[in-house]
């Protein structure tokens, strides 16, 4: 009785630790909305110039805006730690209204985020499982008349490679 007792109580312990180490890896939408505020501050030598809590603008000197919004916010586990990683996308508009789009990688580092990559393609990120980003990308132009049209879009899958995100055929 004794050692059912023992083992179970050892059972108990080891399982609350292994909760109480998960915890320390989750990651929340503000913490990852600001580390991309940090990072696009740096990059940019700017502080934001309009600010919400779902939303932030960095005009520069040649007159481009970073948009940054939360809801640009997508999490899964791209490296296979178990441990969720975040894609934080973005778009930059130029002085001719030319849209770019982009999407920074952050890794989980025992609860740190590093950001790993930014990546310039066009597409929209929709998820992460297991290991894979599944996203739209359209197959014409963007400065055609039927850019966007869903007949024009298709569903492409990137992995994790290194620094960067490959295509998965």
């Amino acid at each position: 009785m004794f050692r059912l007792f023992f083992f179970s109580l050892s059972l108990l312990i080891a399982t609350s630790c292994n909760t109480a180490n998960q915890k320390k890896y989750f990651l929340s939408d503000e913490q990852i909305f600001t580390s991309a505020q940090k990072y696009l501050t740096i990059k940019t030598g700017l502080q934001p110039t309009n600010k919400t809590e779902d939303l932030f603008l960095i005009k520069t000197e040649d007159s481009s805006t970073y948009i940054c919004k939360k809801k640009n916010i997508l999490l899964g586990d791209l490296n296979a730690d178990k441990f969720e990683d975040a894609i934080v996308s973005y778009q930059v508009v130029d002085k001719e209204n030319t849209i770019r789009y982009y999407h920074l990688v952050f890794i989980n580092k025992s609860g740190e985020l590093i950001p790993l990559k930014v990546i310039e393609k066009e597409m929209q990120v929709k998820q992460i499982t297991n290991g894979i980003v599944i996203a739209e990308h359209s197959k014409i132009a963007s400065d055609s008349p039927n850019y966007g049209c869903n007949l024009c879009k298709e569903t492409i899958k990137l992995k994790l490679n290194g620094d960067s995100l490959a295509l998965v055929p």
